[in-house]
């Protein structure tokens, strides 16, 4: 469940820093809206078309 997610987030993040491997924290994004729930698809997984207008905002702040 959650607590899983949230484990597995925190060992990518952590490997990839130690591997100095750049990564995208998308878990840690979407947690950060208000309410990302209006940005995720009906299955609960994928992100919906206001969802990925977050990611592709939040990538270009990053990597431009």
């Amino acid at each position: 469940g959650s607590e899983m997610c949230k484990e597995t987030a925190y060992v990518a993040l952590k490997t990839a820093n130690e591997a100095n491997c750049p990564i995208f924290d998308l878990r840690g994004l979407f947690l950060d809206q208000r309410d990302f729930r209006d940005m995720m698809s009906r299955d609960g997984i994928h992100p919906n078309e206001a969802g990925y207008a977050v990611i592709r905002e939040a990538a270009l702040k990053r990597w431009h």
